[in-house]
């Protein structure tokens, strides 16, 4: 058996002729819809998750080095948390990775930053690139990931995250007309609306000084 790699070689998918065309471009897959109707925001969506991607990414790096010992190793790790979230699991990861006796901001840091990675890899979630609409369920999921990173990421990037999709955003254009651009989607859905948000899952309970 040989797979093919896909076009411009990023790689062959289930559900798309062109390989990872669905992803990031109207490639023409799509379930049947209106005549006319096309996905020309998702490139643009693409871009700007990429974008969000590399600078979460870069904060990550920037602000574990005097926490953990290895960022990558722990970023890596990380999915034992997720997968088995809990007081015990935690205090592995951090006799494992941390470089030394972390206060209760350290903490409270390492697990934002690395949430932060988590849902910047939620936001390509597959299902949100499948249909035309990027104001439908799916996508709209996805941008509440994407908005996700930003906010954990405040205190260690002066708002530049945020700023930055944001204005990304606001050059997106919908096809349904009860919304100007992807900016305006995530106002009247009151996706930037974070005073309810806690500031970590509801899985973290409060640690104690270790």
């Amino acid at each position: 058996v040989k797979l093919w790699n896909g076009e411009e070689n990023k790689g062959s998918s289930w559900s798309c002729e062109h390989g990872m065309g669905r992803w990031h471009r109207d490639c023409g897959c799509r379930p049947p819809t209106a005549p006319g109707w096309t996905q020309d925001w998702r490139g643009p969506l693409r871009d700007a998750f990429d974008a969000l991607r590399d600078r979460v990414r870069e904060v990550a790096r920037r602000e574990l080095g005097g926490l953990v010992w290895d960022a990558d190793d722990a970023l890596r790790a990380y999915i034992d948390i997720l997968l088995a979230p809990g007081a015990a699991t935690r205090r592995r990861f951090l006799d494992r990775h941390a470089q030394r006796r972390l206060d209760i901001d350290e903490v409270e840091k390492l697990w934002r930053i690395l949430e932060a990675q988590h849902n910047a890899m939620l936001m390509y979630t597959s299902c949100g690139w499948f249909f035309d609409e990027i104001s439908g369920l799916e996508p709209v999921q996805n941008l509440r990931y994407a908005l996700r990173p930003s906010e954990l990421s405040r205190p260690f990037a002066d708002g530049v995250l945020a700023c930055g999709f944001l204005s990304a955003l606001g050059q997106i254009a919908p096809i349904d007309n009860d919304y100007a651009d992807g900016l305006e989607i995530c106002r009247q859905l009151s996706l930037l609306d974070t005073r309810a948000k806690p500031a970590l899952p509801p899985h973290w309970p409060a640690l104690p000084h270790l």
